[in-house]
């Protein structure tokens, strides 16, 4: 459990970088690394994990429908101008599910 924790953790971190490689050519100098860390990774962190988590639970999703051998014609999200769904799964069923991802430090209300 713990290995596989750890190739997520570097999995994570190895996709950050290659999402973010442009901005890894300027950088800075060997030696920064730090500074480096704090003003141009760390601000960016929050937001490009909760992309990564919403994908997270899409494919959680996809994998509780196996499991149950739901048949689904579509699962990935939704947003207009008026909202953001972060899971829709469409079943052949012509049930629709919905889901919404918090990623982060702050609690969430668990009412409707």
């Amino acid at each position: 459990m713990k290995a596989d924790l750890k190739r997520i953790q570097e999995y994570k971190y190895v996709c950050f970088g290659i999402d973010n490689s442009k901005a890894n050519d300027k950088l800075g100098p060997s030696g920064q690394e730090q500074a480096v860390f704090h003003q141009r990774i760390a601000p960016q962190l929050e937001s490009y994990f909760g992309t990564r988590f919403e994908k997270l639970c899409q494919e959680a999703l996809v994998a509780s429908y196996r499991r149950q051998q739901v048949l689904w014609q579509h699962v990935g999200q939704y947003w207009d101008d008026e909202m953001q769904i972060d899971v829709v799964g469409v079943r052949l069923d012509k049930w629709i599910d919905f889901g919404e991802c918090k990623w982060g430090g702050r609690k969430v209300s668990q009412s409707c």
